[in-house]
């Protein structure tokens, strides 16, 4: 079985950052996680349609039952593993200590922090961004999108953007723009695709259109700290 990465050695804690307080629901959360990891170290080497969710039971010795029990489709294990990339990737933005910051720096630190996320992980997220694209909604609603939308939104309220501009509709073109780029980035092996780069030549292009003209004439390179 290949090494798994640090972000899939993630537990998922409780809502407010504590171990759950119980030994009852600690134990389910490390039986959940044995699940996702061998499901995770079974796309990686089967790929993801490939793998069922016999194989899953077998990789983590459980029941068929328990798997279903934990992750009623194997599409959840998608949902699971962007809701863990999300939370590492909330870590690093808090460890900057952005609350003041302007957009732009937000938006230039964030996406400098995915890139880094996605080479870091590369294997899996190759998977299982292949595998979002193919099996699940990466337009309609995704908090990833709802995340984006929420630092536009604080940014709109402290007059860095333009009037007419809807945060949510914001949020939805960085997102998109985002899921974009990582799905053409995961396509190239070996990796000529620089995602960094791609991501900051991104925000080159939407920041004008969102960004009071004030601030829309600075580079997302060169971000006011």
């Amino acid at each position: 079985m290949p090494t798994t990465t640090r972000e899939s050695t993630l537990v998922p804690q409780s809502s407010d950052g504590k171990a759950p307080p119980d030994r009852r629901t600690r134990r389910r959360l490390e039986r959940s996680n044995s699940v996702y990891l061998a499901a995770i170290s079974l796309f990686v080497e089967k790929g993801f349609d490939e793998t069922t969710m016999d194989d899953i039971a077998e990789r983590a010795d459980v029941a068929r039952a328990s798997v279903f029990n934990y992750y009623e489709h194997k599409t959840a294990l998608i949902e699971e593993w962007a809701t863990r990339r999300r939370q590492r990737f909330m870590a690093a933005i808090a460890a900057e200590h952005l609350e003041d910051s302007t957009l732009d720096k937000i938006l230039l630190k964030s996406f400098d922090a995915l890139a880094d996320l996605s080479k870091d992980t590369r294997a899996e997220t190759t998977v299982l961004m292949r595998a979002s694209v193919e099996h699940t909604n990466l337009i309609y609603d995704h908090p990833f999108a709802q995340v984006m939308a929420g630092y536009v939104a604080a940014a709109k309220r402290r007059g860095e953007v333009r009037r007419g501009v809807d945060p949510e509709q914001a949020g939805l073109l960085i997102a998109t723009g985002y899921f974009s780029a990582l799905a053409i980035w995961a396509i190239h092996e070996p990796e000529p695709f620089d995602l960094r780069r791609q991501l900051r030549k991104l925000l080159d292009l939407l920041l004008p259109g969102i960004l009071v003209s004030e601030t829309s004439n600075r580079s997302p390179r060169r971000p006011r700290v």
